[in-house]
């Protein structure tokens, strides 16, 4: 099986007096969390700061992906439109529309970067946000990229928020209008018996921890998952993750996001990757008519205000800290059976 590895590209680190850059600073700028700061961080008086990236250093992040064997970034595709704020009595999200168009940041440097020859990029879509024409025009066009992921000739769409039967009508229609068909992805990890052929696959972004103090058993609970979605009768693109532990945001809330108070997958170096790739790997092999594709897809390379990240840290010394990187190099080769 040739297998293909995507991971979730989230990237707050903007500069302060940004919305995003804020927040994320505020989560992990303290001294508990100092040690999940991304390695281009930088110190500003007693505390850090993200400084304003250049195409140069973003390549230079590009260039530790593809190094590691990971074949697609997964960015969430945002509206590019300065949204205003809806009326109060809605959800939790209705506080970051005015801010929302911020997030594409990395995914337009990825565009504009020399190396995306050599690693492709694939939308999510969000159930939770609007698009305008313009924007499912914008998609349309980037499926037409050289660098635009696709599975037999057909763009790959995730769908954040479940069975979003408009986006994924919308996503069909955007692909078409540019000659192609797209695949389409949906997350969600409670299959209830509905009709889910309008989709081809399903997935998840991130599987939360049930209690699990430890990454050996948080990966074997994400295995649970996989073989839970099964049930959704999709093609399946099984999740590997790297971990999951929002207690920056618990302690430092963000006006967007809750989560409940429990015990979280501890920090480590990444050292449990290998294993979890073997079982996912023993897994996909078992469940082939499920997998046919060979498409895996990691939460995250930089959710540091999440706890899942193999983006280089910063180290001690100042230097980019690879340690999680390496090991998920190690895992990705498992699972594209390349190791030695």
């Amino acid at each position: 099986m040739d297998v293909k590895v995507g991971m979730i590209n989230w990237d707050a680190g903007l500069t302060e007096d940004t919305f995003f850059g804020h927040w994320a600073m505020n989560s992990l700028g303290c001294e508990k969390w100092k040690s999940r700061l991304p390695y281009y961080a930088v110190k500003d008086g007693d505390g850090w700061r993200f400084p304003e990236r250049t195409q140069r250093d973003y390549d230079r992040e590009l260039q530790f992906a593809i190094d590691a064997g990971i074949d697609y970034f997964a960015y969430c595709w945002y509206t590019e439109e300065a949204l205003e704020p809806e009326l109060p009595g809605g959800n939790r999200y209705e506080a970051i529309r005015p801010y929302i168009h911020e997030l594409n940041r990395a995914r337009h440097l990825f565009e504009s970067s020399p190396m995306n020859d050599r690693i492709d990029l694939c939308a999510i879509i969000l159930g939770m946000h609007g698009y305008s024409a313009a924007d499912w025009e914008k998609l349309a066009l980037a499926m037409t990229k050289p660098y635009y992921h696709k599975i037999d000739g057909r763009p790959l769409v995730f769908i954040f928020g479940g069975y979003c039967v408009d986006h994924i009508q919308n996503v069909r229609a955007a692909a078409r209008s540019v000659g192609l068909e797209a695949y389409v992805c949906i997350f969600g990890n409670e299959p209830d018996g509905k009709d889910y052929s309008l989709a081809d696959a399903a997935s998840t972004y991130a599987d939360g921890s049930s209690g699990e103090s430890g990454y050996a058993a948080f990966a074997e609970n994400v295995m649970k998952n996989n073989e839970a979605r099964k049930e959704y009768g999709l093609q399946l693109i099984p999740e590997f993750s790297t971990g999951w532990n929002p207690t920056p945001r618990f302690e430092r809330p963000t006006p967007w996001a809750a989560y409940p108070d429990r015990v979280y997958v501890e920090d480590n170096d990444g050292n449990g990757f290998e294993a979890a790739a073997r079982a996912l790997k023993a897994w996909m092999e078992k469940n082939s008519q499920f997998v046919k594709s060979g498409h895996v897809l990691s939460f995250a390379w930089n959710e540091f205000e999440e706890g899942g990240y193999v983006c280089p840290t910063l180290g001690a010394d100042g230097k980019p800290d690879c340690r999680r990187l390496e090991h998920y190099k190690r895992a990705v080769e498992i699972l594209k059976g390349t190791a030695q």
